[in-house]
């Protein structure tokens, strides 16, 4: 599935609602790692959730340098977590400090897990404070720095936590069956005329590169206008744009499972330029085939490491 830049502005907008009502701070690592680059420089809203960006955490990655800091515990163990129970829980951070988390959910697929903080542990914001600094895995930490950030956090007593993720829990669900039922719409509107369902076909199980309207319109007998305009009607959308969208399907795949160039994938799905095809690729997915490609090899490398 492409993750189209309206899929993930309307995600991200209903983060922002939830964040502007709890006042939580918040990061989001979906499961499709390249998604989180999308749009970005679309839209302001995009960079409130790329990390974590407050001095604490900031503080941890400067001591980061030096040894491990916290390592990508989000995103190896709070993500693989959330996959795993599918519901909203709390957990602490190696430094001493709690968040919510919270994964998205659609039709039983695990998309994205969202982590709001983050909180003190105890009442006593001085207890968890003193848990942080005398830990001796802390050694190298700026204490001043941390204890000044430390003062920023809160505490909410875990039941409160665990109602207002499951409030986002649901709000992110229905979003998600809002998103599934719009696709089974799009089916039917495809079903609807055989003409079109013919063409998708054509389209989408082509083994050269896609086909042009007037090539699929000549296989149909009808003219290519005809098609286009049965096109637009039926699926809402240019003939072209859906045409580049399956190309740009094809080439993610080959991206990531092939080690031929971005100018042999651009040609093999039928691109004469590779710059008109890094063009339409961005379009469509937000990001460029060579960052896509070292999203891949990145991901890759976590695996065998």
């Amino acid at each position: 599935m492409i993750y189209t830049p309206r899929f993930v502005q309307s995600f991200y907008e209903l983060v922002q609602v939830f964040k502007e009502l709890t006042g939580f701070n918040i990061a989001v690592n979906f499961k499709d790692e390249e998604i989180i680059s999308r749009q970005q420089n679309k839209n302001k809203i995009f960079l409130n959730f790329k990390g974590h960006r407050n001095d604490f955490c900031n503080n941890i990655k400067i001591f980061n340098n030096r040894t491990n800091g916290c390592n990508k515990y989000d995103l190896k163990k709070r993500g693989e977590k959330a996959e795993l129970l599918k519901k909203p829980f709390i957990d602490e951070c190696p430094f001493g400090v709690l968040e919510l988390v919270i994964p998205f959910i659609c039709r039983n697929e695990y998309i994205a897990t969202i982590f709001c903080g983050q909180f003190c542990k105890y009442p006593s914001r001085s207890r968890g404070l003193d848990e942080v600094i005398c830990n001796p895995k802390n050694r190298h930490l700026d204490k001043t720095a941390v204890e000044k950030a430390y003062k920023h956090f809160t505490y909410i007593p875990s039941e409160k936590l665990i109602k207002i993720g499951n409030f986002l829990h649901m709000a992110l669900y229905a979003a998600g069956e809002e998103l599934f039922y719009s696709g089974i719409e799009e089916k039917k509107r495809m079903n609807a005329n055989s003409l079109i369902k013919a063409a998708i076909h054509y389209i989408e199980n082509s083994e050269q590169p896609v086909y042009s309207l007037h090539e699929i319109a000549h296989k149909l007998e009808i003219s290519g206008e005809h098609l286009s305009r049965l096109f637009k009607k039926q699926m809402k959308q240019n003939f072209i744009d859906y045409v580049n969208e399956v190309k740009i399907s094809k080439a993610q795949s080959m991206l990531k499972f092939t080690s031929l160039s971005i100018v042999e994938i651009a040609l093999e799905i039928g691109f004469s330029k590779a710059s008109y095809f890094g063009k339409i690729y961005k379009k469509i997915t937000g990001v460029t085939p060579s960052y896509s490609r070292k999203v891949c090899n990145y991901k890759n490398n976590l695996k065998s490491g």
